[in-house]
């Protein structure tokens, strides 16, 4: 792979060719050749939220993590505030 430090200046530099060229982003990233398809399939909307895994993050399986233990201290609340503790 590519370090961020690089990664981030290539794309940059791609954005503002994209902006000052008026030329699509993804046409710009399939021609460079550090980045091609692998960088056009990363431009598509929510591919990088699902590779998101860190726990208590914006990726599927720790929203859905979250979700269930919410779910699990709502009912806990529940039961405690209908036993009137």
């Amino acid at each position: 792979g590519l370090p961020f430090r690089d990664a981030h200046a290539v794309v940059g530099a791609l954005v503002r060719t994209s902006i000052a060229d008026k030329v699509d982003l993804s046409e710009l990233v399939q021609a460079e050749p550090l980045l091609g398809d692998a960088g056009v399939a990363l431009l598509q909307p929510g591919v990088s939220v699902q590779q998101r895994s860190t726990p208590g993050g914006a990726g599927p399986g720790p929203v859905a993590i979250q979700r269930e233990q919410l779910r699990e201290r709502v009912a806990a609340e529940r039961a405690r505030w209908s036993l009137g503790e």
